[in-house]
């Protein structure tokens, strides 16, 4: 086996020259605002996503899908172009590559269409770029020199210089190392001399030391990799980070008996790319992690992570996805092809059409009688043509009405099946309820309480929980994996779980989430080797805050990735600051925060584990039990997501309020946030007085 550095591919989605600076992220939020017509909104929300596509795809994914949306229903075709764009990208990176290529050729035949030749240059660049991710170098080379062509005749520097980069690129994969560097070089010169644009350096950095690592040449290669991952990483590019830090790794690797060193470096990565989604990074990653392991002669290790590794590759681009992707590209070649002749057609019949009035005026001036009786023919035929075109259209006519009779009967059956589906997901609702504590049952253990429920679908991934034992008094919020009929499946399962494991009174909420997990683990997984080679294997869990409160006034606090808030007058006593506490205070209150373990519970690979937090607590306290869905949605007046300091202050601003009060506060504030933005997530927040 031999080691290898991944290589950086750039993406292009607006115009020419359009920067991707911090001053145009605020202008465009202020647009997004106060939008000067409907067409400038989506103009708003596609820079938004691209902007996002490299710090948060989740970000991305929400406002191209607005976009389109909007341009959709004002037909604005540029719009529509750009946001297919995106999508590609989005789709791509995700290794959903039959889905990618068809949102970019639609976004092609856009360009194509409206003459919109930034649009069209970000186009080839892309359509290339797909087309090195499934290794038909050639054709990439081919799409870039297209769009090398469009970017030179319209004086579009930025794209020019995008994709001389990719063209270096495909020829480093070709390994013509030597041109492959000419190029880079060459691009370089001109973003430090012109451009000035920070994330193509970084990535040409990348891909520099990529070229000189395949040279031999590593000490130079590890100088390019360290400068693009300090750029990448000021800029907060976890899309390029994870590149970087891969490659890292398999420099690092390279040492004997630095193996730790390079483990680290790929566990960072492959977190990353977990959270990003990417099957792509993550298959190539552990391809980096199994050629590393075999070249330190650690041949289990290095078997595990190839199997990992082809799992990912099949999941991308089997032999299924491979047969997909040329069928969309020749159905595109066909449909260019129509185009074409249609065209055609059309200049042939005005051809036609000119010379036919050539001929008459010249008979008109010479031949008068012949010209009369060319009229009358010509009167004939027209008779005919729309004696035949009656006909035609009738047919068609009762064509369209024996179509529209089938759309309707597919409309009707669509309707059914729409309804059934909604009647089946309204009874899992009903389940649901069943299963999570009632109103009366909350009421009853809890006291003086509070509860904000609001699935983002008809079923929620978000449950609580709640129970009374002995002495101790349980109560818990967790967030499963996805939402909707995917995330009600997990939260159930992991409600069935925390009862199941409750069954043994446990006063340290460390081993019971400990308990949770392995339970969990147990439940998604049979067998270890089933992880590997099955891909639809279930391989998350929840994130989970969790607290048992004695009668004696104490709390121990175990949290999955799910903080807890304690509420606190300041004139009563304060614990002291740590690692695991954080204190924020205000003028009458503070905010008590016990911090979490940084991992979910479920199946996950993590260093860390689990940790319970004591505290006594004073009457009067207030928790704050929450999933991540509040402080996530987006809305406000930049369009943006509350974030979690901002769901702190409004819990702060209404801690002086009984606590339903609190409650109203806290739904009006979300409400005014999130405006006419849909809901973006499951939300709970549920809040508990110390009496």
């Amino acid at each position: 086996m031999h080691m290898r550095l991944v290589i950086t591919l750039l993406i292009l989605v607006l115009s020419n020259g359009f920067v991707l600076s911090q001053t145009n992220l605020e202008k465009n939020y202020a647009k997004l605002a106060n939008p000067a017509n409907d067409t400038a909104k989506v103009n708003a929300l596609n820079f938004l996503a691209k902007y996002h596509i490299n710090v948060d795809q989740d970000s991305s994914h929400f406002y191209v899908k607005n976009a389109l949306i909007l341009a959709e229903k004002l037909k604005y075709e540029r719009g529509i172009g750009f946001g297919y764009l995106t999508s590609g990208i989005l789709e791509s990176d995700m290794g959903n590559y039959p889905e990618a290529l068809k949102y970019i050729l639609d976004a092609t035949s856009i360009a194509e269409k409206i003459k919109d030749f930034p649009l069209l240059s970000g186009c080839k660049l892309n359509l290339g770029n797909f087309y090195i991710k499934t290794n038909d170098y050639d054709k990439a080379l081919d799409i870039y020199r297209e769009g090398l062509a469009i970017s030179r005749q319209h004086n579009l520097f930025y794209s020019e210089a995008s994709l001389l980069s990719s063209y270096g690129l495909a020829l480093r994969l070709k390994g013509e190392l030597d041109s492959s560097i000419f190029y880079y070089e060459k691009v370089l010169e001109i973003h430090h001399t012109t451009l000035h644009d920070s994330v193509v350096i970084a990535a040409l950095y990348n891909n520099m030391a990529s070229a000189h690592f395949a040279k031999g040449d590593i000490k130079t290669a590890e100088n390019y990799l360290v400068e693009s991952y300090k750029i990448n990483k000021l800029m907060g590019n976890q899309r390029y980070m994870i590149l970087n830090l891969s490659n890292l790794a398999e420099l690092s690797g390279m040492e004997e008996g630095n193996i730790k060193e390079s483990r680290a470096y790929f566990d960072e990565a492959i977190a990353m790319a977990k959270k990003a989604r990417s099957k792509e990074a993550l298959e190539s990653i552990y391809l980096g992690m199994s050629e590393t392991y075999y070249n330190h002669k650690i041949y289990d290790e290095a078997y595990l992570f190839l199997k990992l590794s082809l799992v990912y590759k099949d999941s991308v681009i089997g032999d299924g996805k491979h047969a997909e992707i040329m069928q969309i590209s020749e159905e595109f070649k066909t449909r260019q092809i129509q185009d074409s002749l249609t065209i055609k057609e059309k200049e042939l019949q005005l051809s036609q059409s000119n010379e036919l009035a050539a001929e008459l005026k010249a008979s008109k001036t010479t031949w008068q009688l012949l010209g009369a009786l060319i009229i009358m023919v010509a009167v004939i035929i027209v008779l005919i043509v729309v004696y035949r075109h009656s006909k035609n259209q009738k047919k068609i006519n009762a064509l369209l009405q024996d179509k529209n009779e089938e759309i309707n009967h597919q409309k009707l059956e669509i309707e059914e099946k729409n309804t059934e589906l909604t009647d089946s997901i309204n009874y899992a609702k009903r389940i649901q309820q069943a299963i999570l504590p009632s109103p009366n049952y909350m009421a009853k253990v809890l006291g003086d309480h509070f509860l904000i429920f609001r699935p983002k679908d008809i079923v929620s991934g978000d449950f609580y929980w709640i129970k009374q034992q002995s002495n101790r008094l349980y109560f818990a919020v967790a967030d499963c994996t996805g939402h909707g009929v995917p995330g009600a499946m997990v939260s159930m399962l992991g409600f069935e779980t925390i009862e199941r494991v409750s069954g043994s009174e446990i006063s340290d909420a460390a081993i019971f989430v400990n308990k949770i997990n392995d339970a969990l683990v147990t439940a998604f997984t049979a067998r270890s080797e089933e992880i590997i080679s099955n891909e639809n294997q279930v391989k998350d869990g929840m994130d989970l805050s969790l607290c048992i409160v004695t009668d004696k006034k104490t709390v121990s606090y175990c949290g999955a990735n799910n903080e807890c808030y304690i509420i606190r007058k300041n004139d009563r006593p304060m614990p002291v600051s740590n690692d695991q506490i954080k204190i924020t205070k205000r003028e009458n209150f503070s905010v008590i925060e016990l911090k979490p373990t940084k991992r979910p519970v479920g199946v996950f690979e993590s260093e860390y584990e689990f940790k319970s937090v004591e505290l006594q607590l004073e009457k009067g306290d207030l928790f704050y039990l929450f999933s991540d869905g509040y402080a996530d949605q987006f809305g406000g007046p930049k369009g943006k997501k509350m974030k979690t300091s901002s769901f702190r202050d409004a819990i702060l601003d209404a801690a002086h309020l009984p606590l339903q009060e609190q409650k109203q506060y806290l739904q009006n504030h979300l409400d005014n946030w999130q405006q006419n933005f849909d809901q973006l997530d499951d939300i709970t927040v549920l809040s508990v007085k110390v009496e």
